[in-house]
């Protein structure tokens, strides 16, 4: 009996080869590991498999098939989807390290930079912008740039609703858009501005609570590639983190505003204090008594009792322009121009000239009403000139009332010589009243 054939033997034709499938084999691994990435890949992807069971016949035959060809699909195909999970782990690591970095300070243009660099790269956009709605005149203001053209478009505005950007931000809602130039809503004002060339868009709205604050856009897909709609989501994701971080940041200023203003207040009050007398003179025959009652925290207004010598004392009283810190400085002046006039032999109307033009020197803008006269105690006889102020009232014993109009403009409003001041004169009687006000 002849020994079978093996070609006619189906059997014979069905036992596998195992010096050909082991050329193949090694085959297949020259073909398809060319660098010691694809050495490192494959050595990943037979160790993720080394635990399936054996009658599978796993290991290299789930990548290396019989047909190299479909060896060779199925190794690119889950070279693909391994490189598409790194991808995006690398994404989602870079997104939590920008949402760490965000909410690490509390000054917004310190980390939001660094944050848009590093997602910018994750995603491969050549440029990116955080752009914010400016309540105070309802324009776009690109806060915040990063790429080729960064500092160029830094501070730009438009009107809101202009541009992809500003639709993005009147519909609260995300976009991708391939090709700008085919798209109506594209404005190229940024782009001539900065001498750049913006080919495709992803932009998303920023957003803290309820309230909507602006958009972030990434441009141009770095090799000619178009955004995705992964690369929307993480655009997304980051948006949020931003949004909340811009509002924290608001929060942060005014928290630091009002404990400026807080701070400015108190030395204001300091200030003001330090400079209305604590007691007044009590000359014989007359009583004198002053208090100052602010509407709001400081006011600008001074009084004071000078003791000039010869039986005489000087009375003012003057209200400044404006609140806080300058009109505490400004007060200062004032007391500080009329204690050194006041002891002078200058007639009043020049005391009051030389006072306005100090004040009108300093240029702050400012201003002071006053009134300033001199009582000769022996006399009852009372001069005095009224820059500009309340007419000061004088109630008589018998109940009648008098008042001192102005004869003179507020002190640091014009120059010197422009409007002169004049003074005036009255006679107090046993049982009379004089009330000086702001």
């Amino acid at each position: 009996m002849s020994a079978p054939n093996a070609r006619s033997d189906p059997d014979r034709r069905a036992a596998p080869d195992r010096r050909t499938e082991d050329s193949f084999t090694i085959a297949g691994f020259q073909q398809l590991i060319r660098t010691p990435e694809d050495l490192a890949y494959l050595a990943e992807m037979i160790d993720s498999r080394r635990n399936a069971p054996k009658s599978d016949d796993r290991g290299l035959r789930w990548v290396l098939s019989k047909d190299r060809a479909t060896g060779e699909r199925r190794l690119m195909r889950d070279r693909r989807r391994l490189e598409d999970r790194r991808r995006r782990g690398a994404a989602m690591s870079a997104l939590l390290s920008a949402g760490t970095l965000i909410n690490s300070s509390l000054e917004f243009g310190e980390v939001i930079a660094s944050a848009m660099e590093a997602l910018s790269q994750v995603i491969r956009a050549e440029a990116s912008s955080i752009i914010l709605l400016d309540p105070a005149t309802d324009e776009l203001i690109i806060t915040e740039a990063t790429g080729p053209k960064a500092d160029a478009v830094r501070g730009l505005r438009f009107r809101k609703g202009h541009g992809i950007a500003g639709w993005v931000l009147d519909n609260d809602q995300s976009l991708i858009v391939h090709d700008v130039r085919s798209d109506a809503r594209w404005f190229e004002g940024i782009d001539l501005s900065a001498d750049f060339e913006t080919r495709s868009i992803i932009c998303a709205p920023l957003r803290a609570r309820d309230r909507l604050l602006g958009v972030v856009e990434l441009l141009n897909k770095e090799g000619g590639q178009r955004f995705d709609e992964w690369d929307l989501s993480l655009l997304q994701v980051f948006a949020n983190q931003v949004g909340i971080a811009v509002e924290n940041a608001r929060l942060h200023r005014e928290a630091l505003e009002r404990r400026r203003i807080e701070t400015e207040l108190a030395l204001a009050v300091r200030i003001q204090r330090g400079l209305l007398p604590e007691t007044l003179p009590q000359p014989d025959g007359y009583e004198i008594a002053g208090m100052s009652v602010a509407c709001e925290e400081v006011a600008g207004d001074y009084y004071d009792a000078i003791p000039l010598g010869d039986g005489r004392l000087g009375l003012a009283i003057a209200d400044v322009s404006g609140k806080g810190i300058p009109a505490a400085l400004l007060m200062s002046s004032v007391r500080t121009a009329l204690h050194a006039e006041a002891r002078s032999d200058l007639p009043l109307p020049e005391i009051l000239s030389q006072m306005n033009t100090l004040l009108y020197r300093e240029g702050s803008g400012m201003f002071a009403t006053c009134v300033y006269g001199v009582l000769d105690l022996g006399t009852r006889r009372l001069r005095a000139v009224n820059a500009g102020h309340n007419f000061p009232f004088l109630l008589r014993a018998d109940g009648t009332c008098e008042k001192l109009p102005s004869t003179g403009v507020p002190l640091g409003l014009l120059p010197a010589g422009l409007m002169p001041f004049t003074d005036q004169e009255a006679l107090l009687r046993r049982g009379d009243a004089l009330v000086l006000y702001t």
